[in-house]
């Protein structure tokens, strides 16, 4: 990393690191909001076929 960073401060660079984990916590916190919505989406929409393409791979049939 040393290259990349180069042309920060000392300060510049103790900022970014401390951003990384606020960052990784709300990626996190998202997708836990998004699964139930995600969850809600697919009952909803359980006839589709291709909500089913898993089954499809383990039966060796292609999907389309």
């Amino acid at each position: 990393l040393r290259p990349q960073w180069a042309g920060y401060s000392a300060l510049q660079r103790l900022w970014a690191m401390l951003l990384i984990p606020v960052i990784r916590v709300t990626g996190d916190v998202a997708k836990m909001i998004g699964y139930p919505a995600g969850l809600r989406w697919r009952r909803a929409n359980r006839e589709r076929p291709e909500i089913h393409w898993r089954s499809k791979l383990d039966s060796g049939q292609r999907y389309g």
